[in-house]
């Protein structure tokens, strides 16, 4: 049975489409910026970056990651934001 923190959980994957290109080392500080953030929020996941497309998977507490996507779509470093997917998950497939 799921105790009652990993039943708040909520994972989401989107899309985008960076607005300009990033370098390697832009790209490596936009991780260490966003894992930084997002562990102090409880959230963890993973970005992802190719061929000037993110891919980033959320998870963590459903209201924390309803909010931080909503920063998320309003950033200008990226444009054309798609959710594949958002849904409960009774756990995490990424270490905090």
């Amino acid at each position: 049975m799921n105790s009652p923190t990993s039943a708040t959980l909520r994972c989401v994957v989107y899309r985008s489409r960076a607005a300009v290109s990033f370098s390697p080392s832009a790209l490596k500080m936009l991780e260490l910026l966003c894992a930084s953030r997002n562990h102090t929020r409880g959230v963890s996941g993973r970005l992802h970056y190719f061929d000037g497309q993110f891919v980033h998977v959320l998870e963590g507490p459903a209201e924390t990651v309803g909010k931080l996507l909503g920063v998320i779509k309003d950033d200008p470093r990226h444009t054309g934001l798609t959710i594949l997917l958002d849904r409960p998950v009774s756990g995490r497939a990424f270490t905090l």
